[in-house]
């Protein structure tokens, strides 16, 4: 089983790339907050890699949202 295609995973992701809309980032910009490329935050924001817990923390820091606010979204029902 992939966890890319979980719904908590699928779920979390959304909050991240809605956090990083709000914070009003460019994908380059995200990107270099946690020294990768552009391409590697489009690839985590269309789930087709996972996110380790330590980028997910960095990319949260530079989205100005505190980690734990983002993972209660894995605490939310499926549809």
């Amino acid at each position: 089983m992939k966890t890319i295609y979980e719904y908590s995973y699928i779920r979390l992701i959304g909050c991240l790339r809605a956090a990083h809309e709000k914070a009003g980032l460019t994908q380059a910009q995200a990107a270099r907050c946690v020294g990768m490329s552009r391409a590697w935050v489009g690839k985590i924001e269309r789930r087709e890699i996972g996110l380790d817990v330590l980028h997910f923390a960095v990319l949260c820091r530079a989205y100005r949202q505190r980690p734990s606010r983002l993972l209660r979204s894995l605490d939310e029902e499926p549809p």
